[in-house]
């Protein structure tokens, strides 16, 4: 009788040690599961923060960039033979382009300097306007299209 008393209380210590083992393993996985959540979900929200705040910066070099193009294309379109001003607005998009060439995607690196290689006033004359107005357009759309990815 001792015997089965002492297995029964020998098998009641193992069962509660293996229930209270069982419950510490599992209280300490569910807290690590639980931190690593919260630590996830907060590196998402700085990402997204930063991705916000990239996206804003960028909208406005873009948008810019796109009035520096008009100026060149309004300039060219009443053309006087005068190159002075012409060669300022495009001095000016040149170096906004290189000073904040990574806020813009190579298409959009390419097609403006394609634009301001065809607005070098020694080149200019009427068969350079149509492709201006090309140039121009594949920026806006260039530039449209990367505003509407984010």
């Amino acid at each position: 009788m001792d015997f089965i008393t002492g297995m029964f209380g020998g098998g009641i210590l193992v069962a509660s040690l293996g229930f209270l083992f069982r419950n510490l393993i599992t209280h300490y996985l569910t807290k690590d599961k639980e931190h690593h959540k919260a630590k996830i979900q907060s590196d998402y929200k700085v990402a997204s923060d930063r991705r916000s705040e990239s996206y804003k910066v960028e909208s406005e070099k873009l948008n810019v960039l796109w009035d520096k193009v008009i100026s060149v294309s309004s300039i060219c379109g009443s053309y006087d033979g005068d190159t002075r001003e012409l060669e300022k607005v495009v001095s000016s998009l040149e170096e906004f382009v290189e000073k904040y060439e990574i806020y813009f995607d190579e298409d959009i690196r390419i097609t403006v300097r394609e634009f301001i290689e065809i607005s070098d006033p020694d080149l200019f004359n009427n068969s350079y306007i149509a492709k201006m107005v090309e140039e121009k357009n594949n920026i806006c759309i260039a530039i449209r299209s990367r505003l509407l990815m984010e």
